[in-house]
């Protein structure tokens, strides 16, 4: 049940809720909307297994995190707890968004190596986003705390093992 709901930072196809700092007027791509998103968390809920979506932009996240919560109201809290469903990436992501994952078991299965990569004030993230939206960007220790479960990763081959 893994679904991509957008792409990548450098190919500039990951869903953003505003335009990216270095192409104007560009958002990238959501490739399910919200109703497709909430009916594959429903189904993946109603079968007992874990749904997964691939979301790395700002509004890919929102998408993600909301279809959850609509899955919730339908299936029922502890059902979707219990699926642990899983969100790849979520490198964008409003506090606000934190609480609905934590509160739901929502999975975060994050690359932190991407930062190493290219994060910094000089890096691709800050050259697609401008250097406060990537600053603000894997908020691992924030997510933590509120509770969500982090799977650790490095996405090989796109960033090597080890470090």
């Amino acid at each position: 049940g893994d679904l991509n709901l957008d792409g990548s930072l450098g190919s500039r196809t990951a869903r953003l809720s505003e335009p990216y700092a270095d192409r104007a007027g560009q958002t990238g791509f959501l490739y399910l909307d919200l109703d497709e998103a909430t009916e594959h968390v429903v189904a993946c809920t109603r079968a007992g297994i874990q749904a997964g979506f691939h979301c790395i932009g700002d509004e890919a996240v929102r998408v993600g995190v909301t279809a959850i919560e609509r899955a919730a109201d339908r299936c029922g809290v502890a059902e979707v707890v219990a699926a642990r469903h899983r969100l790849e990436h979520v490198e964008m992501i409003t506090a606000d968004l934190v609480t609905v994952m934590a509160k739901l078991g929502v999975v975060a299965s994050v690359q932190p190596r991407f930062d190493e990569y290219w994060g910094g004030d000089t890096g691709m993230y800050a050259a697609r986003l401008g250097t406060d939206r990537a600053r603000a960007m894997n908020p691992f220790a924030s997510m933590s705390r509120a509770g969500v479960v982090l799977a650790l990763g490095s996405d090989a081959p796109v960033t090597p093992l080890g470090g």
